[in-house]
């Protein structure tokens, strides 16, 4: 019956696009590759001995971290849709000069710019992420729902979420392997779409208290 209640109610329907477009933002915008396969993207721009890579790593988690601490101070005073757009127009930007550069450094391996040039957004690409889909994240799925349907809620959205971190895991190494830079440009046109779904279907949340929210739907 839950189940039913989740699915019969436009407010509910819209729920679910939103939850589910949420989720594959959260895992299909770029932080597969630049997360999970992080040492084949450095080896291809000349980055292959263990200290580079390792020293990159570490350096870039630990932005990341000092990055997810403070944006989830933002929420409140910027907005939760607002974080969203922002993150995904800052992903786009990074994930464009990461093709470029690595396009470039392709084309002609002694330029090192161009191979620093990837270094530097693969940096920019967690704090960019976690701008909106750390913490903002966190708080938005489970705000738009009402008390009753919060917990079937956020497991569809886990649910989702585990589905398309199968796929990106699986299919970005194929690509990687493949075509190696030419992958990137997918990732370019889809945070457009992206960034559409949010913009024409995500409410905004900051302001009411919670269990006025469900007035928004």
């Amino acid at each position: 019956s839950s189940i039913l209640q989740f699915l019969k109610t436009p407010g509910n329907r819209k729920r679910l696009l939103i939850i589910t477009w949420a989720a594959i933002c959260s895992q299909m915008s770029g932080n597969a590759f630049v997360s999970y396969y992080l040492s084949p993207i450095l080896s291809s721009v000349g980055l292959e001995s263990d200290l580079q890579q390792t020293l990159i790593n570490a350096t870039s988690q630990m932005l990341s971290w000092f990055s997810a601490l403070y944006f989830a101070t933002l929420p409140a005073k910027l907005g939760r849709r607002t974080l969203f757009l922002l993150s995904l127009g800052a992903m786009w930007v990074v994930v464009i000069a990461i093709t470029a550069g690595s396009a470039q450094f392709a084309n002609d391996s002694s330029n090192k710019t161009a191979g620093y040039t990837v270094v530097v957004f693969l940096y920019l690409f967690s704090p960019a992420y976690n701008l909106g889909f750390n913490g903002n994240l966190g708080l938005y799925i489970p705000e738009i729902f009402p008390y009753h349907l919060r917990t079937l809620g956020l497991s569809v959205f886990y649910f989702i979420q585990l589905c398309f971190m199968i796929l990106s895991n699986f299919a970005v190494p194929v690509g990687l392997q493949s075509i190696q830079w030419r992958l990137y440009p997918v990732f370019v046109a889809w945070i457009l779409v992206e960034f559409a779904a949010v913009y024409f279907f995500f409410p905004e949340t900051r302001g009411p208290p919670l269990e006025e929210i469900a007035w928004i739907f």
